[in-house]
């Protein structure tokens, strides 16, 4: 599938959004605030938009386990990311290493089809003169998704935030001139 964002894959919410590859998943309407994919994943661009926010073509399920993988950019090191899922807020403290995080989601009957990543602190490269690239960036994301069979979950864990450090050697910001 073809349309104005890019060509299409087949996937679905629990096989999620792998942000490495240049096209997007069927289940994606659109999304906005994010710079072109690279090799790692894609950055957040608040010169597109100051949030991350994406439209999906079905409803999230009513709970699911909110899985992502990110990197912070700079100064969003440490600061709390807010990820909005409809009228609920929920935050996540950055890790300035790829790192995984998981949330048990309940979003009580709401009908919700969107989710939007509000990072702290967009900064660009050049503000901290890394080099002269001036889109403010707040997060890198890697993969992003949806999974709603909570069968082998332990739910009073998921209850908090929690976050796995991936790598180490998480995406660090590289020009692309």
């Amino acid at each position: 599938m073809v349309d104005r964002l890019s060509p299409r894959y087949e996937a679905t919410l629990a096989d999620g959004i792998d942000f490495t590859r240049p096209e997007l998943p069927s289940f994606v309407e659109y999304i906005q605030g994010l710079s072109d994919s690279e090799s790692w994943g894609r950055w957040s661009d608040a010169d597109l938009a100051e949030s991350v926010r994406i439209e999906m073509k079905v409803q999230l399920p009513n709970r699911f386990v909110l899985v992502f993988r990110s990197t912070a950019f700079g100064p969003n090191g440490g600061k709390s990311l807010t990820v909005r899922l409809g009228s609920q807020l929920h935050r996540f403290k950055l890790q300035a290493e790829l790192s995984e995080y998981r949330k048990l989601i309940d979003l009580s009957d709401e009908k919700v089809s969107s989710i939007e990543f509000i990072p702290p602190k967009p900064t660009s490269p050049a503000e901290l003169n890394i080099d002269a690239d001036k889109r403010r960036l707040g997060i890198g994301l890697v993969e992003l998704l949806f999974d709603a069979n909570l069968e082998n979950v332990n739910a009073e864990q998921l209850l908090m935030e929690a976050v796995y450090v991936v790598d180490k050697l998480s995406p660090r910001y590289e020009a692309t001139l």
